[in-house]
């Protein structure tokens, strides 16, 4: 038999046993026959996104294995998108399913936090979840800024460097490399907000990248007192910051 409680109650002395009907208080009818047509492949038994919480539910308090093993693998088959992997993770969980929690993480990691706060029912993810989610994000963005600062203190000491020399061949004004598409100039005007798009483009334009190696070169020479070095790695350490602030 399907259920081992199922089983108890009319193979054994349960009072049930014997009579034409039995009293599941409770329980709903239209649920508990959901559930019933799980058993019965002839019949329309189909799990849908509607009936599988409470399909789960009703098989894992009558022990059906199967029932709950099928329930699992519906979900893993349903397709994740970013609209509604939320809803799928806070399903995955109820039904105790990793496959289907992992799939949903695939798809939230890319998300930036702010987004993935916003959405409804974060407030009802369990620890795993939450752990799953954003340790990665801890450890990445802990990780970007140990290599990034470093990087940061050495461009600061070597435009310093740079721009004091009183050797135009060191000097950046020299024979600078310049981009004709970004160009800095003076203006007199009120900064505005930082362009994170803009400097995305900035950081993928070659002439730009070639620019920021060439000051990197040209500042080998001087020694920094935090002994800080801007290397010709900042370019890639900028792709990855921006890839983390940035909106997905």
């Amino acid at each position: 038999m399907a259920s081992p409680v199922f089983k108890a109650m009319l193979s054994s002395n349960f009072k049930e046993k014997d009579t034409n009907e039995i009293i599941l208080p409770g329980k709903k009818i239209n649920e508990f026959v959901d559930l019933l047509r799980q058993l019965y492949p002839l019949h329309d038994g189909e799990i849908t996104l509607k009936s599988i919480k409470y399909i789960y539910s009703l098989a894992d308090e009558y022990q059906m294995t199967k029932v709950m093993k099928d329930c699992r693998l519906f979900l893993l088959s349903t397709r994740k998108t970013k609209e509604n992997a939320m809803d799928m993770l806070l399903l995955a969980q109820d039904l105790e399913a990793a496959e289907a929690r992992q799939q949903c993480y695939d798809i939230l990691n890319k998300m930036a936090l702010t987004d993935l706060e916003s959405l409804e029912g974060f407030s009802e993810l369990d620890g795993p979840s939450i752990q799953a989610l954003l340790l990665p994000m801890v450890k990445r963005l802990q990780q970007c800024i140990s290599k990034i600062f470093p990087e940061f203190v050495g461009a600061l000491d070597g435009m310093m460097y740079l721009w004091s020399h009183e050797n135009n061949s060191v000097k950046m004004s020299g024979v600078p490399s310049k981009c004709p598409k970004h160009k800095i100039f003076s203006a007199n005007y009120v900064r505005g907000r930082f362009g994170v798009d803009k400097t995305c483009e900035r950081i993928k334009c070659d002439e730009c990248r070639a620019m920021l190696k060439q000051m990197a070169k040209k500042a080998h020479s001087y020694s920094s007192p935090s002994s800080a070095y801007i290397s010709e790695n900042i370019v890639s350490v900028l792709e990855e910051m921006m890839d983390l602030i940035k909106e997905h």
